[in-house]
């Protein structure tokens, strides 16, 4: 639906040459469970817009029921806005705002869509930008759109846990690096290990480590590349690691 929306749009503009940055907000947010959570996709950008789209991925275990509404921005729209929200698959959530109408913009800054959805079971997730596109009032397409770092959503009482993110110790060495770096990290007990590394936009760059690790100092390696293989550009990038209940969030520059 949204590819023949799209299509129905004049693509007569020129498209905006400069990135635009987006952020997802609450960067971090904590929930009891079943308990009801919200968060929005702003700009900080004076922009044209007339559709807003993002597929969004997290734990489908750990957040549930979510649903993308058209932001404050289309709040004022005299025309016909057609909003759109699905799940794609188990923990991936795609968002969608058209404004229908020739003559009809919404302009930012502001919020551009709004998600909306239950806390299930306790643990910890990042909800992080898959894809991100917006058009402006002409149809034609910002073609450089970032995503600030991935949104965290914290479920349950995680207080009585001693230190939580900082207990992990995360580091890297070196960093900057080309093309290899060590994370180091230590678990005050045994758990399920999970670090996954994110690029400036907030996309899933690679599932570094998916296994379980006993009390004590680990070290795992990243080479740069993603999971198809690819080599990955230079810039800053984020690790996140989660084990249990703990959580930590570092960044690291891959420097050629």
């Amino acid at each position: 639906m949204a590819i023949i929306l799209l299509g129905l749009m004049l693509f007569t503009g020129a498209a905006v040459a400069d990135p635009v940055v987006l952020q997802l907000t609450p960067e971090s947010q904590t929930l009891e469970v079943w308990q009801d959570g919200s968060l929005s996709l702003v700009t900080n950008d004076p922009l044209s817009i007339r559709t807003a789209e993002i597929t969004l991925q997290g734990d489908p275990a750990i957040i549930a029921d979510m649903v993308c509404t058209p932001g404050a921005l289309f709040d004022e729209v005299s025309c016909m806005v057609w909003e759109e929200s699905e799940e794609l698959n188990p923990g991936v959530w795609h968002g969608l705002a058209v404004i229908i109408g020739a003559d009809c913009e919404a302009v930012g800054p502001g919020e551009l869509l709004r998600w909306d959805f239950s806390a299930v079971a306790a643990g910890v997730t990042d909800l992080v930008n898959v894809e991100a596109k917006l058009y402006a009032w002409d149809g034609s397409q910002y073609p450089e759109v970032e995503v600030l770092a991935p949104a965290e959503i914290i479920v349950g009482d995680l207080s009585a846990t001693p230190s939580l993110g900082d207990a992990l110790q995360l580091s890297h060495h070196p960093n900057p690096f080309n093309p290899t770096t060590t994370l180091s990290f230590t678990l005050p007990e045994s758990h399920p290990v999970h670090i996954n590394i994110y690029d400036i936009n907030g996309r899933l760059v690679r599932n570094l480590l998916n296994e379980n690790r006993d009390q004590g100092p680990h070290e795992v390696v990243w080479n740069g590349r993603g999971d198809d293989g690819r080599m990955q550009a230079s810039g800053l990038y984020f690790s996140r690691i989660q084990a249990g209940p703990y959580s930590q969030v570092r960044k690291m520059t891959l420097a050629k």
